[in-house]
């Protein structure tokens, strides 16, 4: 068997964990301190997640929100056509932006680099057998 075959596949694995990893690093955290006009007018996130008081459950995802008044615009992310639309701000029992955990973070490195490890070593040692 020639030893550098499994180069590509271990790569391949490498970035498939990598990739697996890395979305599991961020989530979804409200802010308590303020209101949800509050928060949009001052952080301007790129994407909130918006539940409402009348159904807590079951959240949308509003891209681009805005405050004018006291309603929070956006575009409305679905599988058909995105639409603009409006929440009463009095209605959103929660408001959250997505945002990385250091631990979730701290633990996904970890997990990657001790892979890549193992992965490193059994390449160096095949060559060498």
């Amino acid at each position: 068997m020639n030893p550098h075959s499994s180069r590509p596949a271990s790569a391949a694995a490498a970035l498939t964990l990598l990739a697996m990893v890395t979305p599991g690093c961020a989530g979804w955290y409200a802010s308590r301190t303020e209101s949800p006009a509050e928060f949009v007018a001052r952080a301007k996130p790129a994407l909130v997640r918006v539940t409402l008081a009348a159904r807590p459950d079951s959240a949308f995802l509003l891209s681009l929100p805005t405050v004018r008044g006291d309603s929070i615009f956006g575009v409305l992310q679905t599988t058909n056509q995105p639409e603009i639309i409006a929440v009463s701000s009095s209605d959103i029992r929660n408001l959250e932006t997505r945002r990385l955990s250091p631990g979730k973070s701290l633990l996904g490195v970890g997990v990657v680099a001790l892979i890549s490890l193992v992965v490193l070593y059994r390449m160096f040692t095949s060559i060498s057998d």
